[in-house]
């Protein structure tokens, strides 16, 4: 190889080795969520883990003497607002279903954003991309096949649709904003969904059912060094992870990265064998397979048009 195709092929991969990096976090995490199911409240895990989170993230942003004041106040409220929303989903999703399958749920955001701006910006769609979500949209139903159960359906593309919009508002409206402003303001709404979900559980004196099942119903329960321990571990890990990720971004080719991003599900599904024995079936491996296809044509196609994918800040 030539020291110029060396140099070629060096640049298109910059970030790849992050991206990978952060995924692979990100796999792991959530399969332990999953795995803490029985024994976990949603509730309190969200009000624990995004107060460690907003603290540290505080704390580095003034050693580093990083802003931490929004220029567009409003508009990072509503941010927040859509991704904590779109967090809620999908970890609700993970009570009960594979985290490869919900995080194919919520990797149909690009799908979303291309008919949001079709719908609402006037953007011109063709048949290439009709294809791709096409594409997208079979293989979101071979992964999850609700069969007669429309919640395993539901909870993981409502998750996807919300990210789609929270997607759009970072682009066009918080793209001047830092980091530190967008981590805290995740993070901080996280916490507060999950401050306001104990509290109305225990108003409605909920006794939320044994095992996995009461993931979602679960408020407030008494708090053990392991569960403390769990939660703290999270939210560093889930912090590393979305660090690597915009590393990812300022120095690699974007819709690269993007693409490389749905390794996610392949490393949810490597996790959950490796920590469960629990293995997708070749339809959903197939269903996989195709929504990565679908958001690589997407990506390629909106780097093509000018309009690639702004990184976009998950919690």
């Amino acid at each position: 190889m030539s020291t110029t195709a060396f140099t070629a092929t060096r640049s298109a991969l910059a970030g790849t080795p992050e991206v990978l990096a952060s995924m692979a976090i990100i796999g792991l995490i959530d399969n332990l969520v999953r795995g803490m199911a029985a024994d976990l409240g949603l509730w309190q895990f969200h009000l624990l883990r995004g107060l460690v989170a907003v603290a540290v993230i505080v704390l580095v942003a003034r050693l580093a003497g990083r802003r931490l004041v929004p220029r567009a106040p409003a508009w990072v409220a509503l941010r927040s607002a859509l991704v904590s929303l779109a967090m809620i989903l999908y970890f609700s999703a993970l009570g009960f279903m594979p985290v490869a399958a919900a995080a194919a749920g919520l990797f149909t955001a690009p799908i979303f954003v291309l008919l949001m701006q079709a719908m609402f910006m006037g953007h011109r769609v063709g048949v290439r991309r009709i294809a791709a979500v096409a594409v997208g949209f079979a293989g979101i139903l071979l992964v999850l096949r609700p069969d007669g159960a429309p919640w395993s359906l539901v909870l993981p593309v409502l998750a996807g649709a919300v990210y789609a919009a929270c997607n759009l508002v970072t682009r066009h409206r918080c793209a001047a904003e830092g980091t530190e402003v967008l981590l805290i303001g995740s993070f901080g709404a996280l916490a507060l969904w999950g401050g306001a979900g104990c509290v109305l559980l225990a108003a409605l004196g909920v006794v939320p059912p044994e095992g996995p099942e009461g993931f979602v119903l679960r408020g407030w329960m008494p708090l053990s060094a392991a569960l403390l321990a769990f939660v703290a571990a999270q939210a560093l890990a889930a912090l590393v992870s979305v660090g690597l990720l915009t590393r990812a971004y300022q120095i690699g080719d974007t819709p690269t990265i993007a693409v490389f991003e749905y390794s996610a599900m392949i490393f949810a599904a490597i996790w959950a064998w490796a920590l469960r024995g629990e293995a997708p079936d070749g339809l959903a491996m197939i269903g996989i397979a195709l929504i990565i296809v679908s958001g690589a044509t997407l990506a390629y196609r909106g780097r093509l048009r000018g309009a690639e994918p702004s990184r976009n800040l998950g919690a």
